[in-house]
């Protein structure tokens, strides 16, 4: 057999054998009922990794880029303001993207079908911050949704092409400039509270 061949037959006995509750453990992967672990015998979720994880990171400093197989982008924008275009939220349920500007000159517009209620994300570093503007979001199959944002203005704008409310039971934006409750857009009433003593703004 080719090397790849080989390769290839290893890899089907690998999940035969973890589909039959078979440990592989010398490469620390484990299977059982409740899941697969990783460097964990006794995984407590589908999937547990008992340990650090690395993720596919791209890194660029001018025009354009989309968004594919990486986790995270880093924007060098530097010598120019700089576009993230995140592929289509359709067929990437679960799908996130961090998306970190790593200077403070020029802008990064992030740019998808449908961001929240808009299209684009502007990421602008001010001179309030010592952090450089950063999002994040996750795909819910039809629209993307900012989960974590924070440094730097950071703005929504745009209208976009559908809609947010179908299903959706609670939406917090976290861009609240003071106080200690988070407004839920989703229109169902949901208002969160923070505890332990944290305030927007603060």
């Amino acid at each position: 057999m080719r090397s790849k061949e080989i390769l290839f037959v290893l890899f089907l006995g690998c999940l035969a054998a973890l589909g039959r509750g078979v440990e592989a453990a010398d490469e620390g992967i484990f299977a059982s009922d409740t899941g697969i672990g990783i460097k964990t015998s006794t995984p407590n979720s589908t999937l547990q990794v008992a340990g650090s994880v690395a993720y596919g990171t791209a890194t660029f400093s001018s025009g354009n880029f989309n968004a594919g197989d990486q986790r995270t982008i880093l924007a060098n924008s530097a010598s120019g303001n700089l576009t993230v275009n995140l592929p289509s939220p359709s067929g990437n349920a679960g799908r996130e993207y961090l998306i970190k500007k790593t200077t403070a000159s020029n802008k990064v517009s992030v740019v998808g079908s449908v961001i929240d209620s808009g299209n684009t994300v502007t990421l602008t570093a001010t001179s309030s911050t010592n952090v450089l503007p950063f999002v994040s979001v996750v795909s819910s199959g039809n629209s993307w949704l900012l989960t974590g944002m924070d440094g730097g203005a950071i703005s929504t704008t745009g209208t976009g092409n559908s809609s947010l409310s179908d299903g959706l039971k609670l939406h917090y934006k976290f861009n609240e400039s003071s106080g200690t409750s988070a407004a839920d857009d989703s229109g169902q009433g949901n208002t969160g509270t923070l505890i332990g003593g944290f305030t927007f703004g603060g």
